[in-house]
């Protein structure tokens, strides 16, 4: 099963072609890893897969559904996590954790306590002083 279908995919930020007619495919239980400079298109390529920014032109399916007209659907099933994090600083952990929950409309049961605890956070700690790999 192909969860990723990219077809000559092309995306301009102005007149500046950040993907150029790009194609890729990638199935279930591969792995990938996109590397490259600054500019290279990494990160655009990954918004267009999500729908947080439009293509000029070109097919980007996820999971088979097309990634603009089935965006809620895709948004769902998968997850993505910014290099650049940027939620509500002031929140304490344990309050940005459980919005997080309520936005997405997922119950607690505990399982807000288990994270916290596993990743040895204060939940009473703000969120602006956690590294950036417990922010992500």
């Amino acid at each position: 099963m192909k969860v990723i279908d990219v077809k000559d995919l092309v995306k301009y930020y102005g007149k500046n072609k950040a993907l150029d007619s790009i194609s890729l495919n990638v199935n279930q239980g591969d792995f990938y890893g996109f590397v490259g400079p600054n500019g290279a298109g990494k990160s655009t390529l990954i918004k267009v897969l999500l729908n947080f920014i439009f293509k000029k032109s070109g097919q980007a399916d996820v999971f088979g559904m097309d990634s603009q007209k089935n965006s809620v659907d895709i948004k769902r099933i998968t997850s993505y996590v910014p290099s650049d994090v940027r939620y509500y600083p002031n929140y304490n952990c344990y309050d940005l954790c459980k919005l997080t929950l309520e936005l997405n409309g997922l119950k607690d049961d505990g399982y807000l306590e288990h994270i916290i605890k596993e990743l040895n956070i204060d939940p009473k700690k703000k969120f602006s002083e956690l590294s950036l790999g417990n922010r992500k």
